[in-house]
């Protein structure tokens, strides 16, 4: 069962680098965000939000919009990080990007 969810989180990779995106729905066999880029399959990816980073890889990639790409994130590991580690925190209204620098 899918659970809907519209969280702001930092999405990194290695190829793409560093970027903010939105969490859109999250299962026990992985997850869906959004991308400015298209990501290839298997690529690693992070995924920093509210306490944790969650770690996967891509394991789809479709155009949602013109500049946006909705990933589908499989093989999710998930660990609790500091709060001086996340780029944002949830009660920022606005996330700034000097905060990914």
């Amino acid at each position: 069962m899918r659970n809907d969810v519209s969280e702001i989180v930092v999405v990194k990779t290695s190829k793409a680098g560093t970027s903010l995106s939105q969490l859109l729905n999250v299962s026990t066999s992985g997850l869906r965000a959004t991308s400015p880029v298209p990501l290839a399959l298997d690529t690693r990816i992070e995924i920093l939000v509210d306490g944790a980073k969650l770690v996967g890889s891509i394991r789809n990639c479709v155009r949602a919009a013109p500049s946006q790409f909705h990933v589908g994130v499989g093989n999710v590991t998930s660990t609790r990080v500091q709060a001086r580690e996340l780029p944002i925190r949830s009660s920022e209204a606005e996330p700034s990007i000097d905060a990914l620098r």
